[in-house]
């Protein structure tokens, strides 16, 4: 990816609902202004066509791309002769049994049926390089990704736990294979050298095109658990990062609470101020709507570094445990099915009496256990001294 050469131009046109013939003429639309399909994609290329399939939920939930959008965007790619493959890695062991359950329950069956699209079931790995100046060398991606000419990332717009908003940047972490996930959560449980791989991954990946539904998204406990937002928008860029900088402004959310935004400016790949983004299109007012954002997490990585050697580890851990927010598991809606245990990176979750018991020393504050639990049953719990220190 060539971050500085990239077309920074954000574009954003209405769409005020989910109806076929209006996500078709929206999109439509937006590719026009963009410089029409034909720009990236060329006849008899296979495109992977890249949503946010982050676990087994019904459109109408707003966890995930709507079919409505998938099925548009495919239909412009292959109306310029593309070959589309639709794909993710949903939270979850990598199978053909989870795909076929994820696409199905998502509403990809269907808008592959109806665009002449392909649903990808490869489940084998490859490895990509990372361009020089990030954090990471390589990463392991999805065959996928290797067997196509490009990508084209179709993300949603939602609250985040730990990355406060999910977007353009955070969508391209699907392309990591099933529990390969877990494993990079593990290596770099901080805040900011999370971040810092999300940012890798999208360099390594180097989507064609980036666009985002914004049509309904989700605020308060994202990515799976909040409450739906009416936006009515669809937006697009060729540059991931200038494109979550405008959708953090859409939604209210101040550049400096997402921290993906925070390394990309850093990096230099885009301005820190969203007025020097060019925004085309339908005009819009910034924001258009106020996001309620999840608790803060607060990363043990910048504590450590700001106390130096005054402060031992048992104490450091400790505070810890006073002061980030906690994984907080409802007796009254949880079924004891043991998912949050089954997807926890670092193995802090066991199931005692069919409730799930967390260990806050070996919790890392992922929150995969609240992402991806089918019954909205974790909550992401503030104690009372992090509420009055970090408001």
């Amino acid at each position: 990816m060539e971050d500085l050469k990239l077309d920074k131009g954000v574009y954003i046109v209405e769409c005020p609902n989910y109806e076929p013939d209006v996500v078709q003429k929206a999109v439509e639309r937006l590719a026009s202004l963009m410089g029409g399909w034909g720009k990236y994609v060329c006849p008899g290329e296979k495109i992977l066509l890249k949503p946010n399939l982050l676990l087994n939920k019904p459109p109408e939930e707003a966890v995930t791309t709507h079919p409505a959008v998938v099925g548009a965007v495919a239909r412009g790619i292959g109306g310029a002769g593309g070959h589309v493959v639709v794909g993710d890695s949903p939270g979850g062991p990598l199978n053909a049994l989870l795909l076929q359950r994820v696409y199905k329950g998502c509403g990809m069956l269907e808008a592959a049926a109806g665009s002449g699209a392909e649903l990808n079931y490869n489940t084998r790995e490859a490895v990509l390089k990372v361009p020089a100046g990030g954090l990471l060398a390589s990463v392991t991606v999805m065959e996928a990704v290797t067997d196509a000419a490009g990508i084209i990332s179709v993300s949603k717009l939602k609250t985040h736990s730990l990355t406060r908003l999910t977007g353009a940047v955070k969508n391209l972490f699907g392309l990591i294979p099933g529990l390969k996930k877990a494993e990079y959560h593990v290596s770099m449980p901080g805040i900011k050298e999370f971040s810092a791989m999300l940012v890798d991954v999208v360099r390594a990946a180097a989507p064609r095109l980036h666009l985002m539904d914004a049509v309904v998204g989700m605020e308060g406990e994202g990515p799976s658990a909040g409450e739906k937002a009416q936006i009515g928008l669809i937006l697009g860029s060729s540059c991931p990062f200038a494109l979550d900088r405008v959708a953090a402004a859409l939604v209210g959310v101040e550049a400096g609470e997402v921290p993906t935004i925070v390394e990309s400016v850093r990096r230099g790949y885009i301005p820190a101020n969203v007025e020097d983004i060019p925004l085309i299109g339908d005009p819009v007012s910034l924001p258009r709507v106020r996001f309620s954002l999840p608790p803060r997490a607060i990363d043990m990585d910048l504590l450590k570094a700001n106390t130096g050697s005054f402060i031992p580890g048992w104490l450091l851990r400790a505070i810890n445990n006073r002061l980030r927010p906690n994984p907080a598991f409802s007796p009254e809606t949880c079924l004891g099915c043991g998912e949050c245990s089954r997807v926890c990176p670092a193995c802090a979750i066991r199931i005692e009496n069919k409730m799930p018991r967390v260990d806050l020393e070996k919790c890392i504050r992922c929150f995969c256990c609240q992402e991806l639990c089918p019954q909205k049953a974790v909550r992401i719990k503030r104690p009372w001294l992090g509420r009055i220190l970090f408001q």
